[in-house]
């Protein structure tokens, strides 16, 4: 997950609005990148709950993936830009603080 958001920030690095509208490669790129964070944190729902209970934005990013995976020809390229620049930043933090809780209760 940790790429995925590295990978996306990396994608659109520079890059203004008007400038990723007119980037069909970075477009993709963005869009790929969200179905495997989406697809991630759908997995990790299932197999942890409690863990994804404390990434504020997961719902939203799952929705993301679904919507791209199976909505090709309705998707708004506002809606990824806004998504990496109003949610990512939160749930880049939230993974963050779950993976130093996790660890740390390991190294107890």
């Amino acid at each position: 997950m940790r790429t995925a958001i590295s990978d996306l920030r990396e994608f659109v690095a520079g890059k203004s609005f008007a400038d990723f509208q007119k980037d069909r490669m970075a477009q993709a790129a963005v869009e790929r990148k969200f179905e495997v964070l989406g697809k991630a944190m759908y997995r990790l729902r299932n197999a942890h709950e409690e863990i994804f209970d404390a990434i504020e934005n997961g719902h939203r990013i799952i929705g993301m993936r679904n919507n791209i995976a199976h909505g090709y020809d309705v998707l708004d390229e506002r809606i990824l830009w806004e998504a990496i620049e109003r949610d990512l930043g939160g749930v880049e933090n939230d993974l963050s603080s779950v993976i130093q809780t996790v660890k740390g209760s390991y190294d107890q």
